[in-house]
């Protein structure tokens, strides 16, 4: 009988543990982009999750026990010869300005993916992450769900190019919402709106025609040439999740899976101050 009570008061205390295989890649070599990865990867691994992370900035904490670190810090390297000074609206167009990142963002990865370790990590099996995190600017970087067969979730560490978005089904309505690059907010004037339909439009064939073909090929060459088109990858996406300000947002309405938050670069909780007014009549 006593080994009934024992066995029911164990049974009492016992919960299930579910912990995941995740693999994290973050390829642009910025502090700025890292900062708000750094807590989400750091997080994941403090509630039991096996991570794996190729960064250019890894935490190197060693009370992190399931975590692991591919540090691709010599990208810094190629980021310091890409001379993104001129890339803004007062020397380029902001298609050529989308283009000039994208390839930006091409050299990076392939930067990344000289490490040995990376390597090591692209000759692992299909199934071997249960989850896929990336950092969402480049449409390169979505092949890894079809490399791995895992569920992929993009992270981007500011909001997210018009083109991806509406290949996750977002509205692209150039009279009321643009892209982040352009600096069109609030409520547009009508010359505006002109500008922000040709913006759209370039977009729209130069994503469509040049940037995505472009990134297909350098994916398969990556992730296998029996992948389907990029596009068509990038579509299986499971969630997005962009780095934006609600308050300073274009307030456009979101598909399910495209979702926003901020502030998680923010690690410790600080009060307002008490403020005493005085009134002088």
């Amino acid at each position: 009988m006593w080994k009934l009570f024992i066995l029911t008061l164990f049974l009492s205390f016992k919960s299930e543990v579910n912990s995941a295989k995740i693999l994290g890649w973050f390829f642009i070599p910025s502090i700025s982009h890292q900062s708000v990865f750094q807590p989400i990867w750091k997080e994941l691994s403090l509630r039991g999750h096996q991570v794996t992370v190729i960064t250019s900035d890894p935490l190197k904490d060693p009370s992190l026990k399931n975590l692991t670190e591919i540090d691709t810090k010599f990208t810094y390297e190629l980021w310091k010869k890409a001379d993104i000074s001129n890339v803004r609206r007062e020397v380029m167009t902001v298609t050529e300005m989308e283009y000039t990142f994208q390839k930006m963002h091409e050299t990076m990865i392939a930067g990344s993916m000289r490490s040995d370790e990376a390597q090591e990590v692209l000759r692992k099996s299909e199934n071997t992450f249960d989850l896929i995190l990336i950092e969402g600017l480049s449409p390169v970087m979505y092949g890894l769900q079809y490399k791995f067969k895992a569920p992929l979730i993009a992270i981007s560490s500011l909001d997210n190019y018009n083109y991806l978005k509406y290949l996750l089904g977002n509205s692209m309505n150039p009279a009321i919402y643009s892209d982040f690059l352009t600096g069109f907010r609030g409520k547009f004037t009508f010359w505006e709106k002109i500008q922000n339909f040709h913006f759209m439009l370039a977009s729209y064939l130069m994503n469509k025609l040049i940037i995505y073909p472009i990134a297909d090929r350098i994916a398969k060459s990556y992730f296998g040439h029996d992948m389907p088109y990029i596009e068509d990858v990038i579509k299986n996406t499971s969630l997005l999740f962009s780095n934006v300000n609600p308050l300073f947002s274009d307030q456009r309405p979101q598909v399910p899976n495209i979702m926003h938050f901020s502030n998680v670069h923010i690690l410790t909780k600080s009060h307002v101050p008490q403020v005493r007014f005085l009134f002088i009549y």
